[in-house]
């Protein structure tokens, strides 16, 4: 029987986002029953070379060109955050 799919989306890429697409990419082996298989759709992060690097190299994503990244909102002090970046793959 093939199992479902289960899109998952991360925010960051550096070490932490190494170790959770590592996770999710292990969950079979740990999970055989598990109902669902995950696939990494979505990262998002600060920078846009740095992510499309982590993306290629060490997450498992590929990068899609297209993808528009979502709007920010800004803090209750009025400053404006850095827009993330989007990959999908």
């Amino acid at each position: 029987m093939t199992k479902r799919k289960l899109n998952v989306a991360m925010i960051g890429y550096d070490f932490m986002g190494r170790a959770h697409s590592n996770a999710w990419r292990q969950v079979a082996h740990f999970f055989p029953d598990a109902a669902a298989e995950p696939v990494l759709k979505v990262v998002v992060g600060r920078t846009e070379a740095k992510l499309k690097e982590a993306a290629l190299a060490s997450l498992g994503a590929e990068v899609d060109e297209t993808a528009e990244a979502p709007t920010t909102r800004s803090t209750s002090l009025g400053a404006r955050k850095p827009r993330p970046r989007m990959v999908r793959s």
